[in-house]
């Protein structure tokens, strides 16, 4: 959950610093004062693209910061694989210069912003009227029912056998389709002798290449190895230099110098051992001038074959063993397709029946989350509404053998059509938001921010969504942007976005309510006036809002 926000220098906040707590958190103010800004900058915070426009007039960077208390053990695993430890708390930071450039930071240290990404992804989850738009798109449909059953180990077998089947199935159509003449026969033939009289060996080519520069730099090596051993072992030289030092520091029993003898005969037999090693591969230091031509020679053949086949002495083998199995298809075609058949039939029948197992899973978790999905749709004042998962039998896919289409009708003897074709706008809001109640629960998100979603609908509708909300935020921390006073009326806490526009520029404030202010922004939404009436409807209106909190009513949604 998200425990404190602070930015400074963004758009139109100069500085700004917030706690929040769990529970729900209402957010309410004029058009223009800052809300959507305020949830643009959280989402910069998540790993969001960003531009230099984001930085106030004036200033030479915009600081967004929060300080997360993370519980999801994907995300901490996330985090201790980037060598970030586990805490009860993590700052994360993003600065941004004026030139667009951005620097992220976790708990201080730099990271890319991919990584915010991957750790809050399945953290906080911000919800936009926009992305309703993902409803409609029944491609979309199907993860949302396997997420809801949960069996990712069915679905990563069947992915797996999916992709052996269909290997499978392109290696036999291939050789189906496979059928080369006498010439192309003979030219393989040909390309496969002259690898195999090649005779070569792995590794071989570094080897003779290593072997080419030490003898084309026989002269020079030659040299400086008969300096070095004179250097090491003539009269005067440092073996026998250090062997005088030695025994004169071993001379005098003193501690600090007894210290110097230790590092002095570590150093003297260091240095024997080097003068025996630079002897030993001078001795072995040779010059033949048939060998070096044999050499290059080899090493051209080589490289002539590499530019063939590829780049390197792994693509030569790998070109023999293709070519091999083309003769092997061509001379064997027959039983060669027979084979790949028989085990395309046994990749299938696998993937098969995985996949039945999996259709049986999604039938009865469609049946469950679509019961689940009507109750909510009720409660959020859609009385007639009635919800189905479709569950259709598709070509073999990745994903099994299924798709699956949403479907729904709002009003009272309406056939089932799929959401595209039905629901308006607040419609799909009230459905989303039964969506994110049962599934930000499942998916472990800690913080859920809502932007308006609750656009187009009032009256008895907007209580529901706040009580749905309020229900919502006993397991996850919600954050909602609404100008509607009976969703702002259910939050626990609640926050005035305004602009101050007293100096030379336009700055945002946020503002904690107390009970008696909320009620005077409850009559302001609700009215626009601030008479002796409307605060008493206001006052109403939130002392029950919140003394329905402990009714049997509200229970329900728990």
């Amino acid at each position: 959950m998200l425990k404190h926000l602070w930015i400074k220098d963004y758009i139109i906040m100069d500085e700004i610093s917030l706690d929040f707590r769990t529970g729900m958190s209402a957010f309410t103010g004029e058009t223009g004062a800052g809300k959507s800004i305020l949830i643009d900058a959280l989402a910069i915070l998540c790993g969001a693209r960003v531009s230099g426009s984001v930085v106030r007039n004036g200033k030479d960077k915009a600081i967004i910061e929060g300080v997360f208390s993370i519980r999801k053990k994907e995300a901490l695993q996330i985090l201790q694989d980037a060598g970030i430890g586990l805490e009860d708390e993590y700052i994360i930071t993003r600065e941004i210069n004026r030139e667009g450039k951005s620097i992220a930071r976790i708990n201080h240290r730099v990271v890319n912003s991919s990584l915010l990404k991957q750790v809050l992804e399945g953290v906080i989850d911000i919800h936009n009227q926009r992305d309703n738009q993902y409803l409609l798109n029944s491609k979309l449909h199907i993860n949302l029912l396997d997420h809801y059953h949960g069996n990712t180990q069915l679905l990563q077998d069947i992915y797996v056998k999916y992709k052996e089947y269909s290997s499978l199935l392109q290696e036999l159509n291939l050789a189906k389709d496979t059928e080369l003449n006498k010439t192309e026969l003979e030219f393989l033939q040909f390309q496969i002798q002259e690898i195999e009289s090649l005779n070569l060996i792995e590794g071989e080519y570094e080897q003779l290449e290593n072997k080419q520069k030490q003898m084309e730099s026989f002269e020079k090596v030659n040299q400086i190895l008969n300096e070095s051993k004179q250097l090491l072992n003539a009269q005067a030289g440092i073996i026998e230099s250090f062997h005088r030092v030695n025994n004169h520091l071993s001379s005098v029993d003193i501690d600090e110098i007894n210290s110097f003898h230790e590092r002095s005969s570590s150093l003297y037999y260091e240095i024997t051992d080097l003068s025996d090693a630079i002897n030993h591969f001078h001795a072995q230091l040779e010059f033949d001038e048939n060998e070096l031509n044999r050499i290059q020679e080899r090493l051209f053949t080589i490289h002539r074959l590499m530019r063939k086949h590829g780049n390197s002495e792994k693509d030569i083998f790998n070109a023999l063993s293709s070519m091999k199995e083309k003769i092997n298809l061509i001379e064997n075609r027959q039983e060669y397709i027979q084979l790949a058949e028989q085990k395309v039939i046994l990749a299938y029948q696998e993937f098969e029946k995985l996949a039945m197992i999996l259709h049986s899973i999604r039938s009865t978790a469609a049946a469950k989350l679509s019961k689940e999905i009507v109750i909510h749709l009720h409660d959020l004042e859609l009385p007639y509404a009635n919800f189905e998962i479709e569950i259709l039998k598709t070509t073999p896919n990745s994903t099994g053998l299924n798709s699956v289409i949403f479907k729904i009708s709002m009003n009272k003897g309406e056939t089932l059509k799929p959401l595209a074709q039905v629901a308006s706008g607040g419609e799909l809001s009230r459905l989303m938001l039964g969506l994110k109640t049962i599934f930000s629960r499942l998916q472990g998100i800690e913080t859920i921010i809502f932007d308006e979603i609750d656009t187009g609908v009032s009256g008895k509708t907007a209580t529901m969504i706040g009580v749905k909300m309020r229900s919502l935020a006993h397991n996850t921390q919600v954050f909602t942007v609404t100008h509607l006073a009976q969703v702002a009326a259910y939050s626990e806490y609640h926050y005035f976005v305004s602009k101050d526009q007293s100096g030379d520029n336009t700055k945002t404030i946020i503002t904690e309510l107390s009970t008696s202010q909320r009620i005077e922004q409850l009559a302001l939404i609700s009215t626009g006036t601030t008479t002796p009436t409307a605060i008493e409807s206001a006052k109403e209106l939130l002392f029950s809002s919140q003394n329905l909190l402990e009714c049997k009513f509200l229970k329900t949604f728990k």
